[in-house]
C-alpha cells in the first residue's frame, strides 16, 4: 500500500548490471519509475520527462497534473531523442571514454574521487572547494560546489568533451600552483 518512487534520471548511463526497475514494477505494481530528457539527451531547458507506473497510479496523476504541463516543442524534441539511437550511443560512449580519462588524470594528480554510473564525478578536494569552484567559474568552467549539501570539500564535475576536460584539468593544476596551501595534489609542486 506504499508507492515507491524510483528516480532514474541517469538510467542511460548506468552499467548493464544496474537493477531493472521495470521488472519490479511488473511484479509489485506499487512503483513509479521516473526518467528525464535532461541528462543524456541534453534537453534540460525543456523540462521534459516521463514516468512508468500502473494504470491506477497514472489515472491518479492525471487528476492533479496541469492540462498544459509540457509544450509541443518539448514533446517533439523528446520523441526525436527517443528515436535517435545513434545519438544516445554516441553520448554514452563519449561519457564512458572521458570518464576513464578523468579518472586516470585524477589518479595521476592524487585527487580522490568517487567512481560514478552517471555523467559526472564527485571529487574530494580535501579542503574547502568553494574558492576553487569560484576560480573555475571565472575562467569559464562550471563545476557544482557542494557545501550546501554538507560536503564543503567536494565538488561535482560533469563529463564533457576532451577539449573541455583538458581545460578543466589545466585550470585545476594552475589553481593549485597558485594556492599550494589550499591544494593537496600530488602534482601541485610541479
Amino acid at each position: 500500500d506504499i508507492v515507491v518512487y524510483l528516480d532514474e534520471a541517469y538510467f542511460e548511463f548506468a552499467p548493464g548490471d544496474f537493477p531493472r526497475s521495470l521488472e519490479f514494477l511488473k511484479k509489485r505494481g506499487n512503483i513509479i519509475v521516473a526518467r528525464t530528457f535532461s541528462k543524456v539527451y541534453g534537453l534540460a531547458g525543456l523540462r521534459v520527462g516521463y514516468c512508468m507506473t500502473t494504470k491506477e497510479i497514472a489515472v491518479a496523476f492525471n487528476t492533479i497534473r496541469d492540462p498544459f504541463s509540457i509544450n509541443r516543442f518539448a514533446q517533439v524534441a523528446a520523441l526525436a531523442g527517443l528515436k535517435n539511437k545513434a545519438f544516445l550511443k554516441k553520448v554514452t560512449s563519449l561519457v564512458a571514454k572521458e570518464k576513464k580519462y578523468l579518472y586516470a588524470e585524477f589518479t595521476k594528480l592524487g585527487i580522490t574521487f568517487v567512481e560514478s554510473a552517471t555523467n559526472f564525478i564527485l571529487v574530494n578536494f580535501k579542503t574547502d572547494a568553494k574558492a576553487l569552484c569560484e576560480y573555475l567559474l571565472k575562467n569559464g568552467v562550471i563545476v557544482r560546489e557542494l557545501s550546501g549539501w554538507g560536503f564543503k570539500n567536494f565538488f561535482r564535475v560533469t563529463i564533457s568533451t576532451r577539449k573541455e576536460n583538458k581545460k578543466f584539468l589545466v585550470l585545476l593544476q594552475k589553481y593549485c600552483r597558485r594556492n599550494p596551501e589550499s591544494c593537496i595534489l600530488a602534482s601541485a609542486s610541479k
